[in-house]
């Protein structure tokens, strides 16, 4: 399974395209779920297993400014992985299901 939120969906509607033709492809459309915040936030997050990777963006169009950090303190990827599910994705609304 594959969950996302996206920035608001003005930004994330190209993205959100792109992973359904995606999983379409490979035959697993019903694996992918994306919903979208109407509220920007300047950072990535991957949820995988027992590691959490934040990534920090850079609205200076600079690369050397984007930068990233790993966890892999199991207690606090499950806090990570708690707060995700209880306010990200229950307060974005649905884009694809």
């Amino acid at each position: 399974m594959y969950r996302k939120v996206l920035r608001p969906l003005s930004e994330g509607r190209a993205v959100a395209e792109e992973r359904r033709q995606a999983f379409a492809d490979a035959g697993v459309p019903d694996r992918l779920f994306i919903r979208y915040l109407d509220m920007a936030w300047p950072l990535e997050i991957l949820l995988a297993g027992d590691t959490v990777i934040m990534g920090f963006l850079s609205f200076t169009g600079d690369l050397t400014f984007r930068m990233g950090i790993r966890i892999t303190n199991k207690e606090l990827v499950g806090y990570l992985t708690q707060w995700y599910d209880d306010f990200l994705w229950n307060a974005a609304t649905t884009i694809i299901a």
